[in-house]
């Protein structure tokens, strides 16, 4: 009788085990799969709106690859006040959505 529960926790222990090994490696799969989204860097085509205090609100249009600097000769400054916020509105052209995945 002790034989034969100790063979049946045996089997019943390497169920559990065989079954969370199954799932790390469902997971793990499951992390390779390729994704059907594009990731795609758009520039915007206009500024729609510019409010409060911007300047230079065009340099935003203009198509930069490089580091964000803050000695650049050309950058838009926002500048708000407590009577008013500074902000740009801007088209890309086209319809866009996107999503954050933490």
């Amino acid at each position: 009788m002790k034989t034969t529960f100790l063979n049946l926790i045996t089997i019943l222990a390497g169920l559990v085990l065989f079954g969370q090994a199954a799932t790390a490696q469902d997971s793990a799969n499951s992390q390779r799969k390729e994704s059907e989204f594009v990731e795609e860097y758009l520039i915007p085509t206009r500024v729609m709106k510019s409010d409060g205090a911007v300047t230079h609100a065009g340099n935003l249009l203009a198509p930069y690859v490089g580091q964000v600097s803050t000695s650049e000769p050309d950058v838009t400054v926002f500048k708000s006040s407590s009577t008013g916020k500074a902000l740009v509105l801007l088209d890309f052209g086209k319809e866009i959505q996107g999503g954050v995945q933490i």
